[in-house]
């Protein structure tokens, strides 16, 4: 990849995560956004991906909990 379009890209990405941290009402990250020190920011953006990780571990677990009895739906449209 040219030199130019890795700096475009970069320069894009940095763009668009600004964008997103300026209206995002995301929990942790809004917190990191109005924080004041570095130590702050870092704090709210490791208990943001801890939350997200636990979020998608307990989906995966309710997920698979669910398929293990194999339910299986009918229904009929019956016309009145």
């Amino acid at each position: 990849m040219p030199k130019s379009k890795k700096a475009t890209a970069k320069t894009s990405l940095s763009a668009t995560v600004t964008w997103f941290k300026g209206f995002t009402t995301l929990g942790g990250v809004t917190q990191a956004r109005e924080s004041d020190n570095r130590i702050s920011v870092a704090a709210w953006i490791v208990v943001f991906f801890v939350g997200g990780i636990l979020t998608v571990v307990s989906l995966y677990s309710t997920i698979q909990k669910y398929l293990k009895y194999g339910v299986v739906i009918n229904y009929s449209v019956v016309k009145t």
